[in-house]
């Protein structure tokens, strides 16, 4: 019986050191998020709006935190953005980003196809680079202009009546 007791003991006791360990490692789980500061900007396609594209920001020289986080925001019905790192509206750490953009055609759907092709939303072709700077909460508006924008409805999978193109 000594010997049962003694056993449940150290194993309550190895599982109170994990727990305390956990909470030990849990309890500094924002020390890994950088400083940010509000940042906003604007965006016009073919001098329209994109409600709902994407801008993404892509740090320069190397992450900006150990997460590998990306700015980035959602263009408003008014053609502005706000970028966002860590939570809604909190902005961006200061630094150099390449911007991306995708503008996908139903942003809901998981797959939608971008009305860009693709053509702004690679980091290595971006066209633009942006500074966020302290004290500085507004990015140069960004417009692109003579851009044949894809209206197809594309999907993922044929639906299970329909054969599969191969």
């Amino acid at each position: 019986m000594r010997r049962l007791l003694a056993s449940r003991a150290r194993r309550v006791s190895r599982f109170g050191g994990l727990a305390a360990l956990c909470l030990v490692g849990c309890s500094g789980q924002e020390d890994w998020q950088v400083e940010t500061q509000p940042v906003s900007g604007s965006l016009r396609i073919n001098d329209t709006i994109p409600e709902n594209a994407v801008v993404t920001l892509h740090p320069q020289g190397g992450p900006i935190d150990v997460r590998k986080s990306k700015p980035w925001g959602k263009v408003q019905s008014d053609g502005t953005f706000t970028l966002q790192t860590y939570e809604q509206h909190d902005g961006a750490p200061p630094g150099t980003y390449a911007l991306t953009v995708v503008w996908r055609k139903n942003p809901a759907v998981m797959g939608s196809p971008d009305q860009l092709g693709g053509a702004y939303d690679e980091v290595r072709e971006s066209q633009w680079t942006v500074s966020v700077e302290e004290g500085r909460e507004e990015l140069a508006p960004i417009a692109i202009e003579g851009v044949e924008l894809i209206r197809g409805e594309g999907r993922l999978m044929a639906p299970p009546d329909e054969p599969r193109s191969r």
